[in-house]
């Protein structure tokens, strides 16, 4: 059976910007962050084990911000190369960056 709730929500609160910088004779560079926080309340539940936490409006949630950076730079023979980067907040301990590069030619 499937129902919906009167009381159950999910709300969603951020703001998102990007920028991209032309160089001359080079590839553009582009920026992104975000910054968001997203909060629910599905306290309606058949199981009562669910009541745990329930209500995150209750709980003093911070936004987390996420910054991302991508570019690319030609090099001789047709040979492009591309960078991105990437860090994403959260606890310390399992703070995340991800970094890629790769190459490509024509």
């Amino acid at each position: 059976m499937d129902k919906n709730s009167d009381t159950n929500y999910k709300k969603y609160n951020g703001v998102d910007f990007g920028f991209t910088v032309a160089r001359r004779r080079r590839k553009p560079l582009r920026r992104r962050d975000a910054s968001a926080k997203q909060i629910t309340n599905y306290c309606e539940v058949d199981d009562p084990n669910g009541l745990r936490f329930c209500d995150q409006s209750q709980l003093d949630i911070p936004y987390l911000v996420t910054m991302k950076l991508a570019g690319t730079y030609p090099l001789p023979y047709g040979v492009n190369l591309s960078g991105s980067w990437q860090g994403l907040s959260g606890r310390s301990d399992v703070a995340r960056r991800v970094r890629t590069a790769s190459m490509s030619w024509r």
